[in-house]
C-alpha cells in the first residue's frame, strides 16, 4: 500500500501546479485544509510553530515529506508541493525560519520597498540570528535593529527606508546607491534627516560605505 501511495504521488508531480493543488485538496483531511490557509498567504510555506499550534506532529510532517507532499526549505519550514519556488516564497521561508528579531535588510529590503536600481540577489536579513548555510540566504549578524528603524510591509518585517539606504552603501555600487536614494526621496518614504539619524544610530562596526551616503544626501 505504501508503494502504491508513493507511485501516485510521483505521477501527481508531473501535473501543472493548478491541477496538482486541486488534486491534493480533493484528498486532504480537515487538518490539511487548515494548514492550507496560512500556506496560501505565505506563498506556499508553513513553519513548525504554526503546525504545532494546529496539533500537527513531527511524525505527520515526516510522513508528508516522505510522500512528496511537502518539501523542506529551511529548518522548521516546509513548502507545499503545489507551490512553485519563487523569490517571494524564499522571503517568507527566511522570515518563518529566522523569527521575530530578524529584519529583511540591504538589497532585500530595497526590493520590498520597490526602490529603483537595486538588483535582486540573495535574501538578506539582519539581526541577532544564527548563520545558515544555504546558497540563497545571507545573514548579517548585528545587534537588534532599533525599533525606530523597524517596519512591516505586507506582513514581513524589514528595515525602514532610511536604514535600508544606509545598509545599501555597504553592498551596492555608487550608481545603484544613488538611484535608490533619489527614488526614496522622490517617493517621500525617506528624507535626508531620517537617513542622517539612521547613520548616527548605526553601530561602529556597521559603518562600511556610509561616507558615500553622507556625500549623496
Amino acid at each position: 500500500m505504501f508503494v502504491t501511495k508513493l507511485a501516485a504521488c510521483r505521477q501527481a508531480r508531473n501535473r501543472p501546479p493548478s491541477e496538482r493543488r486541486a488534486s491534493l485538496l480533493g484528498t486532504m483531511k480537515t487538518t490539511d485544509v487548515e494548514i492550507e490557509q496560512p500556506a496560501v498567504r505565505q506563498h506556499g510555506v508553513v513553519s513548525w510553530r504554526q503546525l504545532e499550534e494546529m496539533h500537527v506532529s513531527r511524525w505527520q510532517i515526516r510522513w508528508r515529506v516522505r510522500l512528496g507532499q511537502w518539501v523542506r526549505e529551511l529548518p522548521g519550514v516546509w513548502r507545499m508541493r503545489w507551490a512553485e519556488p519563487t523569490w517571494m516564497q524564499r522571503v517568507w521561508s527566511a522570515h518563518l525560519w529566522a523569527g521575530p528579531l530578524a529584519m529583511f535588510s540591504h538589497r532585500t529590503a530595497a526590493a520590498l520597498w520597490q526602490l529603483d536600481g537595486v538588483k535582486l540577489d540573495r535574501i538578506e536579513m539582519s539581526g541577532p540570528i544564527q548563520q545558515h548555510r544555504v546558497e540563497w540566504l545571507l545573514v548579517h549578524r548585528t545587534t537588534p535593529i532599533p525599533r525606530q528603524m523597524q517596519r512591516t510591509r505586507n506582513g514581513l518585517p524589514l528595515t525602514s527606508p532610511a536604514r535600508t539606504l544606509v545598509d545599501l552603501a555597504a553592498v551596492c555600487g555608487e550608481d545603484e546607491l544613488e538611484r535608490a536614494i533619489e527614488h526614496a526621496f522622490r517617493r517621500r518614504i525617506a528624507s535626508v534627516h531620517e537617513v542622517h539619524h539612521a547613520l548616527r544610530r548605526m553601530p561602529t562596526q556597521g559603518k562600511a560605505g556610509t561616507g558615500r551616503v553622507m556625500r549623496l544626501t
